[in-house]
């Protein structure tokens, strides 16, 4: 059994800074940190990946700036942990705020069993990340429970989907997630008022606001799929977040959950057919009475409103 303090990591190369994760086995994964110097993100994924990952030219140019005055703060609210409250009125479509992340990962890494639970993988991850990067980690919530480690459990708690391709792949072996200081601090609701979205051309996670969103109201997101009913969604949440959703619309009366359970179904079904089409348009056996109905049940369900020039 391998003791918590024994170092199983080597240095690859240092520029790309390029570390194995355990020299035990051969494939392992490796943690490339950027930039070299001071790096405030590690990119964790087999050598030839990182390798590729180092080579791209986004790492060349530099986050745009922020804006001077946020349009949000972060507050503890009872119940949910810290979450982002708008100190302001935020319009629909407006960017809240953009961040790369600071932990990425493959979201199945190759990991010895030895070192999965009890965090050692995960804490040699970020333990070359500058201080500041290591901190905004550690100072996100962990809502997992032993046995295990705090590092892991805060890094599964709080990764969103990223990808490292224009386009997604529908393979779950190349699904990605990554971990933001900010970003990850948005709590999920089922019918939520921000949306994330994340930007590969320049590798940042980017939060906009669905609808209008009104000073003192907290910005959520979600973290699953909504057109799931009610106890499939609480079910996934509870095995992979560790919480109950308490959101309004989880809230709702048994009389009218089953109403609301069709509405996301209907909308579900639009989307599936939708999403297996080549180009944008609507597949010929979809109506425009369909869509119709489909905007107002997703409208009735709080994931869409209809403003002076139609849907937002």
């Amino acid at each position: 059994m391998l003791a918590e303090n024994d170092n199983t990591t080597n240095v690859i190369s240092t520029n790309p800074y390029i570390v194995a994760s355990d020299t035990r086995y051969p494939g392992a994964s490796c943690f490339l940190y950027i930039p070299a110097e001071s790096p405030n993100m590690v990119f964790v994924d087999s050598y030839h990946v990182v390798r590729a990952i180092a080579e791209w030219p986004v790492w060349r140019t530099p986050a745009l700036p922020l804006p001077h005055h946020l349009s949000f703060r972060l507050e503890e609210i009872p119940g949910r942990g810290v979450g982002m409250i708008a100190t302001r009125s935020i319009s629909a479509g407006e960017l809240i705020f953009r961040e790369r992340p600071v932990y990425a990962a493959r979201r199945e890494v190759n990991c010895a069993a030895d070192q999965n639970d009890n965090g050692i993988f995960y804490r040699a991850a970020i333990h070359r990340l500058s201080q500041q990067a290591r901190r905004s980690i550690l100072g996100l919530q962990n809502a997992f429970p032993p046995p295990f480690d705090v590092v892991p459990g805060i890094l599964n708690t709080n990764c969103l989907e990223i990808r490292i391709t224009e386009k997604p792949d529908p393979k779950p072996s190349e699904s990605f997630v990554g971990c933001f200081p900010v970003i990850s601090r948005a709590n999920h609701d089922c019918a939520p008022v921000a949306n994330y979205f994340f930007n590969f051309g320049t590798f940042e996670g980017e939060l906009r606001a669905m609808n209008d969103i009104a000073g003192g109201e907290e910005i959520t997101i979600t973290y699953m799929d909504l057109c799931l009913p009610k106890a499939e969604r609480q079910a996934y949440l509870s095995r992979t977040r560790y919480f109950t959703c308490g959101c309004a619309t989880c809230s709702t009366p048994a009389a009218e959950l089953g109403q609301s359970d069709a509405r996301r179904a209907q909308i579900g079904r639009l989307i599936e057919r939708l999403d297996t089409l080549d180009t944008p348009h609507l597949p010929e056996r979809s109506s425009l009475d369909e869509l119709e109905r489909a905007l107002a049940a997703a409208e009735e369900e709080g994931l869409v409103k209809e403003g002076p020039s139609g849907y937002l």
